[in-house]
């Protein structure tokens, strides 16, 4: 099956479903915000979309009342931001490919696949994309790309769900799409994680490189950056553990529509203790993650001239003793107060980026996952939660995305 090129739309086709889509959910998440003559950020509208992509994929699988189609080529996807909405290359939306996976809706802002049905323009404001929507979608052009009259009453009473959210409590609608089940918090917190392990992995090797006096500027930038990663992977987990409350925000924001009291939707997988055991080692292992970043950080002070802070590096190295299948000089403390006593060395960074590999190593082991490239982690997650879309092939005969099972 050959690839439709998006400016060619409107054309009845996956690109014309997941345009129309959008717009709706964009006409009715534009309506709630302050100054709706502003339109909507990029990424919100993203945020929004990939809670109802969520809800409209469970409730098709697991309730007879619900027969949807698939959603164009939206799919819920990891991010860095979280969970967000994104395009499967079902289309060619003649953009730029992540990981070689999927299409950003940034991206897309002033393609023609935004612009035909519902008129959209995109701007830059404070560096974030926005893009604002007719006030309707007209009938015809809804009937016309394949969205039944039950899809749009659906979608747009999810859509208005979601926004409401959006606009009263942005947290709570962040927790959902993030972490609303063991899975999807998962699959978030291994995406945090493999762009903290990649950005250590890169400034190591440079720092490895450099035995001069002082640091590139790119590696304090690039150790901050994974700092962060840890952070939000730390973040991700813990909004697993407090999620009741965001639930019951949903819930509220639901209440008196026809979806009250199944969303947010969540069916238990048949292998959720498993999940759950899979968190845990996780969660566990955070110290570890924590204690690895700290004595990188110390690294660089050390290739800055500095200085390492003795007092960090041993409360971190200190950390590192209960992780038994570390190897043993470095779960020594004494070890890493005599490496970071030395003058900027090549063997320093060799060090940490051997602690960075067996960190690496164990917690794969602990939470049963193999850590790849991010690339090869998106066709994993692409192929798991939307086997409609096997990676790189033309889409197959239209089922119900695995994401969880049937009870």
């Amino acid at each position: 099956m050959p690839l439709i090129a998006a400016d060619k739309v409107p054309i009845a086709s996956a690109a014309g479903r997941t345009s129309l889509l959008v717009n709706l959910t964009g006409i009715f998440v534009q309506k709630l915000q302050p100054k709706s003559e502003a339109g909507v950020p990029v990424t919100k509208l993203q945020k929004v979309l990939a809670n109802v992509i969520w809800d409209w994929f469970t409730l098709a699988k697991h309730y007879d009342r619900f027969r949807f189609s698939v959603p164009g080529d939206l799919a819920w996807l990891p991010d860095l931001s979280g969970a967000l909405a994104h395009l499967l290359p079902t289309t060619d939306y003649r953009a730029k490919m992540w990981f070689d996976c999927y299409h950003n809706l940034v991206d897309l802002t002033d393609s023609g696949v935004f612009k035909v049905f519902a008129r959209t323009s995109g701007y830059e404001e404070a560096g974030e994309r926005h893009i604002v929507f007719a006030p309707y979608a007209e009938e015809e052009v809804v009937r016309y790309n394949n969205v039944e009259p039950h899809e749009e009453r659906y979608w747009t009473v999810l859509s208005t769900i979601y926004g409401t959210a959006l606009h009263n409590d942005p947290d709570a609608l962040d927790i959902m799409a993030s972490s609303r089940t063991s899975q999807s918090t998962i699959l978030c917190a291994l995406r945090h994680f493999l762009e903290w392990h990649e950005g250590l992995l890169t400034c190591l090797v440079a720092l490895g490189k450099d035995t001069g006096a002082s640091a590139p500027r790119d590696n304090a930038t690039g150790i901050a950056n994974a700092g962060e990663a840890a952070r939000k992977y730390a973040l991700c987990l813990d909004h697993y553990v407090g999620r009741a409350e965001s639930f019951g925000v949903i819930q509220r924001f639901a209440k008196d529509t026809e979806l009250e009291g199944l969303v947010p939707a969540v069916v238990l997988p048949a292998n959720d203790e498993l999940h759950h055991l899979r968190l845990k080692a996780l969660r566990d292992n955070t110290v570890l993650i924590f204690a690895v970043q700290a004595l990188c950080a110390e690294l660089l002070n050390v290739f800055n001239g500095s200085g390492a802070d003795l007092n960090r590096v041993d409360y971190a190295a200190r950390s590192l003793e209960t992780f038994q299948r570390l190897g043993e000089e470095h779960r020594q403390p004494m070890y890493w107060q005599k490496t970071f006593a030395e003058p900027p060395n090549s063997e320093a960074a060799r060090a940490c980026s051997e602690l960075l590999r067996s960190a690496v190593t164990h917690i794969n082991e602990d939470a049963q996952t193999t850590m790849a490239a991010t690339n090869d982690f998106y066709a994993g997650v692409s192929n798991m939660l939307h086997p409609l879309y096997p990676h790189k092939r033309p889409p197959l005969r239209p089922t119900v995305p695995r994401i969880l099972p049937k009870r």
